[in-house]
Parts: structure tokens; C-alpha cells; sequence
């Protein structure tokens, strides 16, 4: 059972891996086109938030990673198994 659940998980978090590195690589390129053609040059010039959009991208691939992680184990364990 172990063994299975180590599987799943490793499969599950290569998966996640790769839609984060997805986003990762195409969205701080991008930031600024998306902005533009959201708001215009107003919101895509002046302001942070190009870079606030490049960040947020390298959060959602850092959170993608740990939310699949945590809700795996928190699946897979017993309250004993947690509790240490």
C-alpha cells in the first residue's frame, strides 16, 4: 500500500510540476502582453503591476506543488501518522 500511495504521489507532483513550470515559463515573458491586452497601455506601463503578475506566476507554481503535497498526505495518513 505504501508503495502505491509513493507512486501516486510521485506521479501527482511531476504532473503538477509540469502545468507550475508551464505557467512559470510562458507567464513572466508574457506579463506585460497580457496586461496590455487586458487594461491597455495604462495598466501594462505605469505601476507594478507587470511585476506583480511575473511573481504571482512563481507563486502559483510554488503553492500548485505544496497544495498537492499536503492534501495527498493529509489523505493517505492516519490521524496517528500525523500526529507523529
Amino acid at each position: 500500500m505504501a508503495e502505491r500511495a509513493a507512486y501516486v504521489l510521485s506521479n501527482v507532483v511531476r504532473l503538477m510540476f509540469l502545468i507550475g513550470l508551464t505557467i512559470l515559463i510562458f507567464g513572466i515573458p508574457y506579463s506585460r502582453t497580457l496586461l496590455f491586452l487586458y487594461g491597455g497601455s495604462g495598466l501594462s506601463d505605469s505601476g507594478p503591476g507587470t511585476p506583480l503578475l511575473q511573481w504571482n506566476c512563481a507563486y502559483i507554481f510554488i503553492m500548485a506543488i505544496n497544495g498537492v503535497t499536503e492534501a495527498f498526505t493529509q489523505a493517505a495518513m492516519t490521524q496517528e501518522e500525523m500526529n507523529g
